[in-house]
């Protein structure tokens, strides 16, 4: 049985108690069942993480006696993701994935042929909540932390991308997966590519490229894919795509939906960098 894990702050040393409250809480002792004896793992989601014996379990919390800490993680090769904005549940499907897989970063944007479409945070407090929109924020980032796990406060973040961010936490705990991703909304596909700039770019194109499956990714460290909607890439979007340097990949097969050919493509770049 794989060893639980959650999501705190690994501040004290060994020896130290750490008293675990809300989600935490309720995953060690309503899902999982722990008992007293029993070892957990803690992580606070950067890379710090620590072996437990879990101590004494009430209708309340759960207190865990840190027993060694365990070398900081780090990942093998940096994957950033930049996918066209989806349907809610083809999104949570998408980060849960990225998140498991050990996914950096992910960065939602509209596209030419996107269905869900971002709108500025203005107009989304006119209609919190509205179909097909995503809020934007300047430079808007999100990662559930350790406080979210500990708190529970992530479960009803006011805006999606919180939301996904809660999705992320929990997929990383249910796999052990210690390190969870950045999530981030771009206004469109130029800003997606000022952010990404300085690592290698590439892009998934059914019209053509080099198969995904021959990336020679050895002794490279970072990279970032883009994939694009359902309905494909505009003429203009790949224009912009190969005159910043993008490099084309195909996959082999049908014309994959959006969902899927990002899981395809997290399986395989962090499998030619040696990362999976």
């Amino acid at each position: 049985m794989t060893t639980p894990m959650v999501f705190v702050e690994v501040g004290g040393g060994p020896g130290s108690v750490v008293r675990l409250v809300g989600a935490a809480y309720h995953y060690l002792a309503r899902v999982v069942r722990v008992k007293p004896g029993e070892r957990i793992r803690l992580s606070d989601a950067q890379g710090a993480s620590a072996v437990g014996e879990v101590m004494v379990v009430d209708g309340e919390s759960i207190a865990v006696r840190v027993l060694e800490a365990v070398p900081p993680g780090t990942r093998l090769f940096d994957l950033t993701l930049v996918v066209s904005l989806l349907k809610q549940s083809r999104s949570d499907d998408v980060v849960a994935a990225a998140a498991e897989l050990g996914v950096a970063r992910l960065i939602f944007t509209s596209m030419e042929r996107s269905v869900v479409r971002l709108v500025p945070e203005r107009a989304e407090r006119k209609d919190r909540g509205g179909k097909g929109e995503l809020r934007a924020r300047p430079n808007g980032a999100a990662r559930a932390t350790a406080a979210d796990e500990r708190s529970g406060s992530g479960r009803s973040g006011s805006g999606r991308l919180e939301r996904l961010a809660r999705v992320a936490l929990e997929a990383a705990r249910q796999v052990g997966q210690p390190l969870l991703p950045v999530l981030e909304t771009a206004s469109g596909l130029d800003e997606a590519l000022d952010r990404v700039s300085g690592a290698p770019i590439y892009f998934l194109w059914e019209n053509g490229g080099e198969p995904l499956t021959t990336l020679d990714l050895v002794g490279v460290r970072s990279a970032s894919c883009f994939v694009g909607p359902e309905g494909g890439w505009g003429d203009a979007e790949v224009e912009l795509l190969l005159l910043r340097g993008a490099i084309p990949l195909r996959l082999h097969g049908p014309a994959y939906r959006a969902g899927t050919a990002t899981l395809a493509a997290s399986v395989l770049f962090l499998h030619r960098a040696g990362a999976l």
